[in-house]
């Protein structure tokens, strides 16, 4: 996992990715100031980051020492050259206009404490709607289990609703985190939806089987809101790469990742955190479905998956590029 992060973040900060994921990306979260990637030759962080960020014009946001990763801010024009000196930096990159960025909804047209094995009915009132669930046979899986509030789903995305009557009694407080900045903030409040997408997956992921909207692929479940993407539906690699590093560290079962490049491609990824030690505009709807959404819409569709195929690094970025605009 952190050999093929490095390589993911080499390809980003040598230039592979920039200009080529997003066009229209914002120039910069706040002020004039950027946000840099910083990418050390060994997987360590060394321990006079933060003077050789400030020496260069910059202030350290976050590091993370198990990949050898740094996250910077800095409004000077030869930050970049000034760190690129540093024969211990690999590869440094602005990341303000390299940014994946939700797709529009409109385009696709469309219980706490329970233990494993417990079963749950599919009988809320909107599960009649729920076509996706039955395309994929949830409803014969949750006569077996609902799955169990020992597992944690880590939902990277635009945070989610923490107070949604469907969802409020599964999120994980302590597993929640806002990681716009580039370093995590902890809980459910600051991870709270301005997007309303991050809200809509955790819904398909773990709405409660409990009589309001929905049903969820794995109700019992606890759900994490790890915000990545921000209000206009950005996300930016600082924020990924905190998401990330906060899913392995708070040892999270399973990352679901929604995001897209454009039409025709793919926009969903899910992810184990295998190595334990490595790393809404919230429009109240009847369901945790996309906040704003009217009734006669479909409700989610089964994007969200619990397992993908394994794929390297390399063929994933392949992929994000061919699929730019």
């Amino acid at each position: 996992m952190q050999r093929h992060l490095r390589r993911v973040l080499a390809l980003l900060a040598a230039g592979g990715l920039l200009g080529g994921v997003v066009i229209n990306a914002p120039t910069a979260l706040a002020g004039d100031a950027s946000t840099y990637v910083v990418l050390y030759r060994s997987v360590a962080v060394p321990a006079d980051v933060a003077q050789t960020v400030s020496r260069a014009g910059g202030t350290l946001v976050a590091s993370y020492g198990q990949i050898g990763v740094a996250i910077a801010r800095s409004s000077s024009a030869t930050f970049k050259s000034a760190l690129a000196a540093d024969s211990r930096i690999a590869a440094v990159a602005a990341t303000d206009r390299t940014a994946i960025r939700l797709r529009d909804l409109n385009q696709d047209g469309a219980a706490a404490g329970a233990e494993a094995n417990t079963p749950v009915s599919d009988t809320d009132p909107l599960s009649s709607y729920q076509w996706d669930m039955v395309q994929i046979h949830t409803p014969e899986a949750h006569a077996i289990t609902g799955g169990s509030a020992s597992v944690v789903v880590g939902d990277i995305d635009t945070g989610l609703d923490y107070t949604h009557p469907d969802l409020a009694a599964n999120v994980s407080d302590a597993d929640s985190a806002n990681c716009l900045s580039g370093a995590p903030v902890q809980g459910k409040v600051a991870a709270a939806d301005d997007n309303g997408h991050g809200t809509h997956t955790a819904g398909t992921i773990a709405a409660g089987a409990n009589g309001i909207g929905i049903v969820g692929v794995a109700p019992n479940v606890k759900i994490a809101g790890i915000k990545a993407g921000n209000s206009d539906g950005f996300f930016f690699p600082e924020a990924v790469i905190c998401a990330f590093m906060w899913a392995g560290t708070r040892h999270v079962d399973v990352t679901n990742n929604s995001t897209s490049r454009t039409r025709g491609c793919s926009t969903a990824r899910t992810t184990r955190s295998s190595e334990r030690s490595s790393p809404p505009n919230n429009a109240r709807s009847s369901s945790p479905s996309r906040a704003g959404r009217s009734s006669s819409r479909r409700p989610a569709t089964s994007r969200t998956t619990l397992h993908i195929p394994p794929r390297t690094a390399r063929a994933r970025m392949t992929r994000r590029r061919s699929c730019a605009t």
